[in-house]
């Protein structure tokens, strides 16, 4: 068996434009697969793996985990696929470079006759100049139209423009491997992770250097209600202290360091309060007010003079003996338990429930009535945080690629 053809026989399979058109087909249907795995399987909530194990059961899951299902570009058959499409595409540029540096640096001569016979399209003209007055009449030519004269006889002229455009297919193909290079190394190592959190907390990424603190986070809404913008205000906390702060919306993300911080959702936690309504109502005056306070706040009431403080909210208030608990997660009887804090050191709480006011009245010797009347859910802002180590590489590519 004469085993020396093998080599070429693989730089061939390699060479092959069939193959890389099969690749680049085949790609493309993993593509199209994974958006629709994306649309079936979605990742972006926390707790997926646990919700996704409960619904399929642990076996389907491994399985489906393992074939890369829940994240389909970092899948072990999406690398071997790009990476196959670059070693196809690096050899045929490689097997084409030569032929084309010579085409635009090392031009054939032809200063005969018969080396123009057999080119096509050819045309043979006859003129009553003299050669030499011929010449310098198709030099003229030439010259005007910016040709480049490389060789010139009495029987033969070349000419040509436009042949370093020739290199435009290695600048191409040069810049298609840079970037798939750059997009193999974002499949193998890149990383995204999806974190929610609500103002004031502060979210740590898996293995990033840094944390993120939610200093603010607002959704925008049109005279209608319609939500046109949610945005947040994020502050990167490094080495014990804010080292950098931006607002980040929808398609304007925060880039710090290898990472990119986008605003991707939000969503509302019923169960959470983050504000709350309360009405005041005087005994010895027909008036009332409402107050809008914040979960764990303390606000000063002038009438009477005391601190007032939310300790609590229950979406569905239960009691059992002494023990109070949220029978569900579902606003069926919400609740908030809330402090009187007096000047002379003395305390008074007291829950009070929006569906039922009159219950658990406040001491008569408090010449104040205060009834739990609505809330504002809590907001959570849901953060998209990704590591590209191989972005750069595909800018360079897609520059490349431009120039070719």
């Amino acid at each position: 068996m004469n085993t020396t053809k093998y080599p070429s026989k693989i730089v061939r399979f390699f060479a092959s434009i069939k193959l890389a058109v099969f690749l680049v087909i085949l790609i493309s249907l993993f593509a199209l697969l994974a958006i629709v795995l994306e649309e079936y399987f979605p990742v972006n909530f926390e707790g997926w793996e646990h919700f996704y194990q409960q619904r399929l059961g642990t076996v389907r899951f491994d399985i489906l985990h393992f074939m890369g299902v829940f994240d389909p570009y970092h899948s072990f058959w999406f690398v071997c696929l790009l990476g196959l499409l670059v070693v196809n595409i690096t050899v045929c540029t490689l097997k084409r470079t030569r032929a084309m540096l010579r085409l635009a640096f090392r031009p054939t001569f032809r200063n005969t006759p018969e080396k123009f016979a057999n080119l096509n399209p050819t045309e043979e003209l006859e003129t009553p100049k003299s050669a030499a007055d011929a010449n310098q009449a198709i030099l003229s030519v030439l010259s005007r139209h910016h040709y480049r004269i490389s060789m010139t006889s009495e029987n033969a002229i070349f000419a040509s423009k436009g042949r370093v455009s020739r290199l435009g297919y290695l600048f191409f193909h040069l810049g298609l491997i840079i970037l798939m290079v750059g997009g193999l190394i974002i499949s193998m190592w890149g990383e995204s992770e999806f974190l929610w959190g609500k103002q004031g907390d502060i979210v740590q990424p898996s293995h990033a250097p840094f944390a993120l603190k939610i200093e603010k986070f607002e959704i925008r809404t049109t005279a209608k209600g319609i939500v046109q913008d949610f945005l947040a205000t994020l502050a990167v906390l490094e080495n014990d202290g804010v080292f950098f702060r931006k607002e980040v919306e929808v398609n304007f993300p925060m880039r710090y360091s290898d990472y990119t911080i986008y605003q991707s959702s939000y969503r509302v936690e019923t169960t959470e309060a983050e504000s709350l309504f309360f009405r005041l109502t005087y005994k010895s005056a027909p008036i009332d007010t409402t107050i809008c306070v914040k979960m764990g706040e303390p606000i000063w009431l002038v009438i009477p003079e005391c601190e007032f403080q939310v300790l609590e909210f229950l979406p569905d208030f239960k009691m059992a003996g002494d023990s109070v608990f949220s029978a569900s997660d579902e606003l069926r009887n919400p609740a908030a338990l809330y402090r009187l804090k007096f000047a002379d050191g003395t305390e008074v709480s007291q829950w009070s429930f929006i569906r039922f006011p009159d219950m658990k009245p406040l001491p008569d010797a408090i010449p104040l009535g205060i009834h739990f009347v609505n809330m504002r859910s809590q907001l959570y802002t849901g953060l998209q945080v990704s590591r590209k180590p191989g972005s750069s590489l595909i800018w360079a590519g897609l520059i490349l690629m431009t120039i070719g």
